[in-house]
C-alpha cells in the first residue's frame, strides 16, 4: 500500500505535457500582439539563455559532468527565464485585450 501511495504521488508531480498544452491553448493568445523592440529583445535574451543552458545540460556526459547541484541550478534558471519571457508576452496580451475592449466600447 505504501509503494502504491508513493507511485501515485510521483505521478501527480510529473509534468503532464498534454494537459499543459491543452491549458495553454484554452488560455492562450487569441489576438495579434504588437511588441515594442525592447520587449522583443527581452524575450530573445531569455530564450538565448534557455538555449545556452539546454546545451550545457545535454552536454552532461562522462567527460563533462556538471553535477547534481549545478544541474539543479540550471534547471531553476531555465524555469525562471521561461516564466519571465511568458510574463512579457502575457503583459502584451493584456494590453492588446484592453485596447480591443476600448475599441469595442
Amino acid at each position: 500500500m505504501a509503494i502504491q501511495t508513493v507511485n501515485q504521488e510521483t505521478e501527480e508531480q510529473n509534468l503532464n505535457l498534454h494537459a499543459a498544452c491543452r491549458d495553454a491553448a484554452e488560455h492562450g493568445f487569441s489576438r495579434s500582439l504588437t511588441l515594442y523592440p525592447h520587449e522583443v529583445q527581452k524575450v530573445a535574451a531569455r530564450l538565448r539563455g534557455v538555449v545556452a543552458i539546454s546545451a550545457l545540460m545535454t552536454a552532461d556526459t562522462v567527460q563533462f559532468d556538471i553535477g547534481d547541484w549545478l544541474r539543479g541550478g540550471l534547471s531553476e534558471a531555465v524555469r525562471a527565464l521561461a516564466e519571465d519571457a511568458m510574463g512579457i508576452l502575457e503583459e502584451a496580451d493584456h494590453k492588446a485585450r484592453q485596447k480591443e475592449m476600448k475599441v469595442a466600447a
